[in-house]
Parts: C-alpha cells; sequence; structure tokens
C-alpha cells in the first residue's frame, strides 16, 4: 500500500493564545497511526487511535465516533441552555446593583448570544 498521511492544526482562540486541536493519521502496509491532540491554558490532552489490524482498527473508529458525538453533544446543551443562562446572569447582577454591591459579572448582550 502506498504510505498515506494526514495532517490538520486548526487553532481555537481568535486573537491570542496556543489553543489548538491538531490531529495526524497516517496508513502504511502494517498499522494506522492516528491521534488528536487538544491542548489549551499549558495543558494538553492526547487520543491515540493507532491500530495495527482491522479489527483493533474498527475499535478505535468506534471510540473516535463516541468521543465525536459526546462533542457534538455537550455543545447541543450549551447551545440549548445559554439564553436562560445569560438572562440568569443579568437578573443577578442588576440584583447586585440594585442592592448598592460593586459590580462583580460582566453582563453579556443577549442581542450577541446566538441561539
Amino acid at each position: 500500500m502506498k504510505e498515506v498521511k494526514y495532517h490538520s492544526r486548526k487553532f481555537l482562540n481568535k486573537k491570542k493564545g496556543v489553543a489548538a486541536i491538531e490531529c495526524d493519521a497516517d496508513f502504511s502496509d502494517y498499522s494506522c497511526y492516528a491521534s488528536a491532540t487538544i491542548s489549551d491554558c499549558n495543558r494538553q490532552v492526547s487520543l491515540d487511535f493507532t491500530s495495527y489490524d482491522a479489527k483493533e482498527f474498527d475499535v478505535k473508529l468506534r471510540k473516535l465516533g463516541l468521543v465525536i458525538n459526546e462533542l457534538f453533544e455537550l455543545e447541543q446543551f450549551l447551545i440549548k441552555h445559554k439564553y436562560d443562562w445569560a438572562e440568569a446572569l443579568k437578573k443577578k447582577e442588576l440584583e447586585r446593583l440594585a442592592s448598592g454591591k460593586k459590580k462583580r459579572v460582566q453582563l453579556i448582550p443577549l442581542d450577541t448570544i446566538a441561539g
């Protein structure tokens, strides 16, 4: 088999910082090396999906699918509840200001929250 490689690096922050996700895959005659590394705030998580036979490959592919599905479900949960959370934050801040306490939280304008 001709060696086939894949590499991708995407930066997670728009303006500053080095948070990133980096994915690599490499098929050769004897193995499939595959990994994903996510880094943020001086922490790094590496997921290894390397396999040496077809059965192991299917197991690793299932694991990768599960990771992707769980991250998608997390995203959907956050999207579903972000408006209510922003409303609660706004209400708490207005109560705090009405009581004469110093502002402690930054208000999030609701029109900036896509939903």
